[in-house]
């Protein structure tokens, strides 16, 4: 169950609405699609992520799904970059034409080359905007899809470092983006909402900063989270039924996304798409990414 929504946090996001209700509409799910649209991801990957997504609310299985709900589902979506924001107003779908219609308000969702993953920032958007947008949802859902990890401070800073870093800035910077996304996870489960997430690695993309991070950290701490999907399921996924599927931008990218949505709008229906096991050159890509434009950035 949910905590009851603060009228003044209602008034402050009611222009981000798309219904000006009275009374807050129920419906069974309200549901946030926190997607990264960092610089990581290229044009094409954006465009199978988007089309993938909207093409899950055009799928006949997601659509029969919401039509079986009493009261249907909100969802919004929220990119995130460096920060998040809130891309699409709140839909009500209740049935295939809703459902087309958010759809259609995916499609317009613009790419932007944004150097940053703050994940944080995007839960941090979602939940405002759910405990602010006019349903009440039996359930509430964050559902994120990343292909990084946390590397930039919860308000969208990046940590500052030496030319060369030392290990112990490298630590410390770790740590405060530990702190970033363990604390927009820990404040959507106080607000009752659950956050799953899909990982989405590319194996290709990380033999270039190899050499450079393993120059640079001189090997990982012991307990550092050896692939993407560990990473989001220790340090992001909150709630009793939360889950991590993992996948790459290819064209079963859209099966992933449709086997995530039925989950979590329709509590029997387990994740059924086969997870691929992600990779520690994923994650290692994100930090050294990272470590590497900071570099940069203060050698200009």
């Amino acid at each position: 169950m949910r905590f009851f929504k603060s009228s003044i946090m209602a008034a402050a996001l009611l222009p981000f609405t798309w219904f000006n209700y009275a009374h807050a509409v129920p419906v069974d799910t309200e549901l946030s699609l926190v997607i990264d649209i960092s610089s990581s991801i290229d044009a094409s990957e954006f465009i199978l992520q988007r089309d993938g997504y909207a093409n899950a609310f055009r799928d006949a299985s997601v659509q029969a799904a919401i039509s079986s709900l009493t009261n249907g589902i909100a969802v919004a979506a929220f990119p995130f970059a460096l920060t998040g924001v809130q891309a699409t107003p709140w839909f009500h779908l209740q049935n295939a034409t809703d459902a087309e219609a958010f759809a259609t308000a995916i499609d317009a969702i613009p790419d932007e080359d944004v150097v940053g993953t703050n994940i944080a920032s995007g839960v941090d958007v979602a939940l405002a905007s759910m405990l602010g947008n006019d349903f009440e949802g039996t359930k509430l859902v964050i559902d994120v899809s990343t292909d990084g990890v946390q590397n930039v401070f919860r308000p969208g800073l990046p940590c500052p470092i030496s030319d060369p870093p030392t290990a112990l800035e490298v630590e410390a910077c770790l740590a405060a983006f530990d702190d970033a996304i363990h604390g927009a996870r820990d404040d959507a489960a106080a607000a009752g909402a659950f956050i799953n997430a899909l990982a989405i690695f590319d194996p290709d993309s990380a033999a270039e900063y190899l050499a450079e991070l393993e120059a640079l950290l001189g090997g990982l701490p012991p307990d550092f989270p050896t692939t993407l999907e560990e990473y989001l399921t220790e340090d992001l996924i909150t709630g009793p039924d939360a889950f991590v599927l993992s996948t790459q931008f290819d064209d079963n990218f859209t099966d992933f996304v449709v086997s995530k949505i039925l989950a979590e709008i329709a509590p029997e229906e387990p994740p059924t798409a086969t997870p691929e096991p992600s990779t520690l050159l994923m994650l290692l890509t994100a930090i050294a990414g990272l470590l590497l434009r900071n570099q940069r950035r203060q050698l200009t």
